[in-house]
Formats: C-alpha cells, sequence, structure tokens
C-alpha cells in the first residue's frame, strides 16, 4: 500500500470518527466507509447521513486548494452516482492540532444553494489567505471573527468551492433535517427493519 493511500485512509477514518463524535445522533444505520473508491460509478467514501455522498481528501498543505474543490466536486459527482440529494466534501488541514480547526467542509455553489445555513460570510482568491481566516477563532489576520458554526466562506478562483469549518457543517445540516428536505430513511434505536 503505498503513503497516499494509506494518508487517504487515515484521513477517512478522523473524519469518520468526527462524525460519530459530532453527529451520532443523526448516522444511518450501519455507517461506515466506503468500499467503492476509485471505481468508475464510486458513490461516497463515507455513509454515514441519509441522503449525502461524502468524500474525503487529506493532501499536503500546500496542495489544500485542490483538496477542497476536489472534494466538493467529487461528492457532488458520487452524489449523482449513489442518487444522493447532496454531496458534501471533507478535507483535512495537515499539522493542524486536534482542538483547531483541522476539518473543512466544502460545496459547490450549485449544492450551497439548496442546504439552509451556507452563506459564505467572506471571499477569498486563494487558498493560503482563506485558510487563515477559517482557522482563525481570534481575529488577528484583521478580518471579522465569526464563530466556527457560522464560519463559510467562498474560495473564488475557479472552480469556485464554498469552504467551510466542520462546527459549520454540522450547524446546516442540522438546520436541513429540521427543515425536513432530507429524505429520512433511518429508523430508531433499537427498531428493526423488516424486509419486504
Amino acid at each position: 500500500m503505498n503513503s497516499s493511500k494509506n494518508k487517504g485512509d487515515r484521513g477517512e477514518r478522523e473524519v469518520f470518527a468526527l462524525f460519530e463524535a459530532r453527529l451520532a445522533d443523526q448516522l444511518v444505520p450501519g455507517a461506515q466507509r466506503g468500499k467503492n473508491a476509485g471505481q468508475p460509478h464510486d458513490r461516497g467514501d463515507l455513509f454515514v447521513l441519509d441522503g449525502f455522498a461524502v468524500q474525503v481528501k487529506y493532501f499536503k498543505a500546500p496542495n489544500l486548494g485542490g483538496a477542497v474543490r476536489q472534494a466538493a466536486y467529487g461528492a457532488a459527482e458520487q452524489a449523482a452516482n449513489g442518487f444522493k440529494d447532496y454531496g458534501v466534501g471533507m478535507s483535512i488541514i495537515e499539522g493542524a492540532r486536534k482542538d483547531s480547526v483541522r476539518v473543512l467542509a466544502s460545496y459547490t455553489p450549485d449544492m450551497a444553494l439548496v442546504i439552509p445555513g451556507v452563506e459564505p460570510v467572506a471571499d477569498f482568491g486563494t487558498i493560503s489567505k482563506l485558510k487563515a481566516w477559517i482557522a482563525d477563532d481570534v481575529g488577528p489576520h484583521g478580518y471579522r471573527t465569526h464563530p466556527r458554526r457560522n464560519r463559510w466562506a467562498a474560495l473564488t478562483s475557479d472552480p469556485v468551492t464554498i469552504v467551510g469549518t466542520f462546527e459549520a457543517f454540522e450547524a446546516s445540516y442540522r438546520a436541513l433535517t429540521e427543515s425536513h428536505t432530507l429524505p429520512m430513511t433511518t429508523h430508531a434505536k433499537g427498531e428493526t427493519l423488516e424486509s419486504v
């Protein structure tokens, strides 16, 4: 197994653990990492939320811009492959500490338009400036500080990508489920499913 594959697997495990920790009450029964990665009709790296394809990217730090873009646009394609309504990318900021902003969510602009609460509050032409802003909880870079749950920005260089913190993704996902626009197929804990 090569080092890129190992790093990708570590990234998927880390993001999966974050879903388990932050959205445990929302996970589909049997939530798991995908087994069809890289296949022609890939349907996502993680099967965790109803109606969502999740694509995970963990690139070297200088390639974070490519990671968020590939994750967002790959997730949109995987959502179509898997007949899902939504696709979200998840990218890890290499070298970021566990208690800091470490995982970024990303959407294509079209996908972001249909999800409540995904409203960019800043625009950046480069990933380095976006990263400095999005990872900053105190604001010394001259930007207005926003709570992590509202921290969405547009990466305006081509292709345009909407990027937020995992906490912002979590808040928007919960708003989406509360608006009853998700095709909920999960069952209550302890309830069994009957095959028809």
